[in-house]
């Protein structure tokens, strides 16, 4: 969790130094999720809610940005434990036009509770409307027994 935490103040850090430039490449967003379970065949979450707790995009060129990403999900397993996943994510974005985009992103998954760590990557399309974002992600998490995900997520740009 101490890895986490220290992850989330330096994407802050990066933040505060960002917005005293002007004219900057960076944007940030902030939104929320709700997922559904994708695998029939492996035991699944149900229905989870998230966050997204901070996306990090930065303008290579007028279509393509890299994105970093920081978030928060709340599942509950088959046999009704419930548990929390914390994504750390990088990735890159492809603007088809002013409202179209498609991506991916990859990166590590921590547990709430348990100190276990998964790969995770996920592949997402959306759609822009001034600042605020609608994205369809699939969410797939490699570990033993994997978290296979559709999501929806609205994210609002500051």
């Amino acid at each position: 969790m101490k890895k986490v935490f220290s992850l989330l103040l330096l994407a802050v850090t990066i933040t505060a130094v960002s917005y005293g430039q002007s004219k900057s490449k960076f944007s940030y967003k902030l939104g929320i999720l709700t997922s559904v379970p994708t695998d029939a065949d492996v035991p699944q979450t149900s229905i989870g809610l998230g966050s997204t707790l901070g996306e990090v995009s930065y303008k290579l060129s007028n279509k393509v940005s890299a994105t970093g990403t920081l978030g928060y999900t709340r599942y509950k397993d088959a046999q009704g434990t419930k548990f929390s996943q914390i994504p750390v994510s990088v990735g890159a974005r492809y603007a088809i036009d002013s409202m179209f985009h498609f991506g991916a992103t990859a990166g590590l998954a921590f547990y709430g509770k348990s100190s276990g760590t998964d790969f995770v990557y996920t592949p997402y399309i959306g759609l822009t409307v001034k600042k605020v974002t609608f994205n369809i992600h699939y969410f797939n998490t490699v570990k033993t027994e994997p978290i296979k995900l559709l999501a929806l997520v609205f994210s609002y740009t500051l």
